[in-house]
């Protein structure tokens, strides 16, 4: 049973659930594991996890399959974010950094390769890598967004879906990540 009063956080099992991108969890409950940073309230995450369903529901499975528990609230801002992914080419538990760099031969984006300078790429292929690193923040969360990202037509509106995507995102992951997730996109010029 839930302790609504309870700040949660995830449990080793679940760190290591969000690192490794098992297949044990549903796509959303992985969403829901990724809002849980042991800085948020019960209340606050009912909230944010609201567009996922059963926020409610999705929380007893988490703790019923130990891949969250209750303790003492961590120190931060509570809409400080969990990372994304291990360190890029890392298979297994360990240490924890931001998303994965864009591009290089082991990429997860097919087609979508980054060098250290600008260079241009095609409108089609910068949005399906916008729509990848939506769908690792939020599955099945992102599909409103992603739908907005693949209905640009030129490079000036999707610059500006980016832009109203990052806004949105800020209130679902906060700042650091909805400025990541730019950064990241606008990295590229688009042609």
């Amino acid at each position: 049973m839930l302790d609504k009063s309870a700040t949660y956080h995830k449990s080793p099992r679940g760190a290591e659930a969000i690192a490794t991108r098992h297949g044990e969890l549903t796509p959303r409950q992985r969403s829901m594991l990724i809002l849980i940073n042991g800085r948020r309230s019960y209340d606050e995450l009912a909230q944010l996890g609201q567009m996922l369903g059963d926020p409610e529901r999705l929380m007893e499975q988490l703790e019923q399959s130990g891949f969250i528990e209750p303790g003492e609230p961590r120190p931060g801002p509570p809409s400080a974010p969990a990372p994304l992914l291990p360190v890029w080419g890392h298979s297994g538990w360990g240490q924890m950094s931001g998303p994965a760099p864009l591009g290089g031969g082991d990429s997860s984006y097919p087609g979508f390769t980054a060098d250290p300078i600008d260079h241009e790429v095609p409108l089609d292929q910068a949005q399906r890598f916008a729509v990848a690193r939506l769908k690792d923040m939020l599955g099945p969360a992102a599909d409103d967004l992603c739908v907005k990202l693949q209905a640009a037509t030129t490079a000036p509106e999707f610059t500006a879906a980016v832009r109203n995507t990052e806004a949105i995102l800020r209130a679902m992951v906060g700042p650091e990540l909805a400025t990541q997730f730019t950064r990241e996109v606008e990295s590229q010029r688009v042609l």
